[in-house]
């Protein structure tokens, strides 16, 4: 859940106007907490899917994915739905874009803009200062 989210859900509990739904026994399910098994991106995927893989990994454990072989943890993101064809562009995984804010990755239906990160040997930092740092090129690969 965003933190909006929350905040919102918060205040309508406190005035006394929270929605109260019962929940309905036979659809309910039980999920198990979140594991690096299922915290790697798999850039193969959807924008709808991995999107919200992202937010629900974070801050723990933390959506994942590796380039040259190092793990880099992915927060924040901006998905970037195509509009058609030429908005896809690259390959799955692709980095087609780095910028001060962010660095721009290829899913099938889109790009998703990632703006925080956290590298395998350091802490959380913003996407757009990590490339600079690392070097981070366009045509470079996640998987």
């Amino acid at each position: 859940m965003g933190v909006e989210a929350m905040l919102e859900a918060v205040d309508l509990v406190k005035v006394g106007k929270a929605p109260r739904i019962k929940q309905d026994h036979a659809k309910a399910t039980y999920e198990g907490r979140a594991t690096a098994d299922i915290a790697r991106i798999d850039w193969g995927k959807s924008w709808r899917q991995i999107d919200p893989l992202i937010r629900g990994c974070n801050p723990a454990p933390g959506a994942w994915t590796t380039l040259d072989g190092k793990t880099l943890r992915i927060f924040d993101v901006t998905p970037l739905p195509a509009r058609d064809p030429k908005g896809i562009g690259g390959k799955y995984g692709e980095i087609v874009a780095v910028e001060a804010d962010g660095f721009t990755v290829v899913c099938p239906d889109g790009r998703i803009k990632v703006t925080r990160v956290q590298p395998a040997d350091g802490p959380k930092v913003a996407a757009g200062d990590w490339a600079k740092a690392a070097n981070l090129a366009v045509g470079a690969r996640l998987v």
